[in-house]
């Protein structure tokens, strides 16, 4: 069941009376209600669409009501579809066995209105959260898998370059050595980047970095990272221009509005060519009240199925910079997060070849 989407509920039963009954004691909630008269049917139903919760009898002619939860759970997309039995059959025996052909719940006629609406509530509530939790796992289980890939290079990379250096250390020419040197700075250049972003997400997930906003001067700050990443990336000679005015104002706090310059203009620099620019400057909202930075650069760009999912985890475009630099996305993420937490947003404007703009909207300091 999708975070947002309305519960889709397979109400089986093979007499009609007893269907138009359920859609009454459904009435109110924010359901669709899909019907089915006899096994065969709903079996079908199920095979044709999204299905969250199956409230199903049990005596039925054909197949019965054990035979279709059966089926159901054999099927690989609903076999963790919750089934609850209403039938009119009360003995311990029989309740045993719906347990044991995978129901979740078991209710006899007459039914209790103000029962089965709780229990119906709940059921959907567990199916809701046990979805939740498969999605959250299988972002992270992905979100590993591509930090794991993006730490071998940068580790590969500083393998080799070790082993060069020990091999032919004594052989080799000083222009060589620094080439090799600087080599080696750039992977553990990266690593360090990269385990900033993991330490910083981290806490911010944990709590253990909560913002404190503050009137902030933003083109103070805007100017010591850019100072800072041009001595870092002398060699691509790119200026980077922090176009913003002096009096430009927001209520963020210091420490992330760091973090989301440095990785903003990091990832401007990689993602830029040799000799190219990048711009800084403001716009004011008229509306709210708020202010948004923008970073454009004359870079690669992105296509729009790159862009999908650039600020979700595990789903981060990854991409080499123009000079071999390694972008994973996590940094973009992190940024998203830190301005989720300052009420304020991040949303990119990108096109292949022609390079990238970057929005950070945050709230105007007074």
């Amino acid at each position: 069941m999708g975070i947002n989407k309305q519960p889709t509920i397979l109400t089986v039963d093979d007499n009609p009376s007893n269907l138009q009954l359920l859609d009454g004691f459904l009435a109110g909630g924010d359901y669709n209600i899909l019907k089915a008269e006899n096994g065969e049917e709903a079996l079908k139903v199920s095979r044709n669409n999204s299905i969250d919760l199956v409230l199903l009898d049990i005596m039925m002619p054909g197949m019965d009501g054990y035979q279709v939860c059966e089926t159901l759970k054999k099927m690989p997309d609903k076999a963790d579809v919750p089934v609850i039995f209403l039938t009119a059959r009360n003995d311990i025996e029989s309740m045993i066995k719906g347990f044991n052909v995978g129901a979740v719940d078991y209710l006899t006629k007459p039914i209790n209105v103000e029962e089965f609406r709780a229990r119906v509530s709940t059921h959907l509530r567990l199916r809701h959260q046990e979805q939740e939790l498969k999605q959250h796992v299988a972002a992270k289980n992905r979100f590993v898998s591509i930090i794991a890939d993006d730490l071998r290079t940068p580790i590969e990379a500083l393998k080799s370059v070790l082993k060069m250096l020990n091999d032919s250390s004594e052989e080799l020419d000083k222009v060589l050595l620094h080439d090799y040197i600087s080599m080696a700075y750039s992977a553990a250049d990266c690593l360090d980047a990269i385990s900033q972003n993991l330490t910083k997400w981290s806490a911010l997930q944990n709590n253990e970095l909560p913002a404190n906003p503050q009137v902030i001067a933003v083109y103070t700050v805007f100017n010591e990272i850019v100072d800072e990443i041009q001595q870092e990336n002398k060699q691509k000679g790119i200026i980077i221009n922090n176009n913003i005015e002096h009096d430009q104002m927001a209520f963020v706090d210091d420490e992330y509005l760091r973090i989301i310059a440095r990785n903003i203009l990091s990832n401007a620099v990689s993602f830029s060519q040799k000799e190219s620019q990048i711009d800084i400057f403001t716009e004011c909202s008229n509306v709210d009240g708020s202010l948004t930075i923008v970073v454009k650069d004359q870079g690669v760009g992105m296509s729009p199925e790159e862009m999908e999912n650039i600020f979700q985890v595990g789903e981060q475009h990854r991409g080499v910079g123009t000079a071999g630099e390694i972008g994973t996305g996590m940094g973009l993420v992190l940024c998203r997060d830190l301005l989720v937490n300052s009420n304020g947003r991040i949303w990119l404007e990108s096109e292949q070849s022609k390079g990238t703009k970057v929005y950070i909207n945050l709230p105007q300091g007074k």
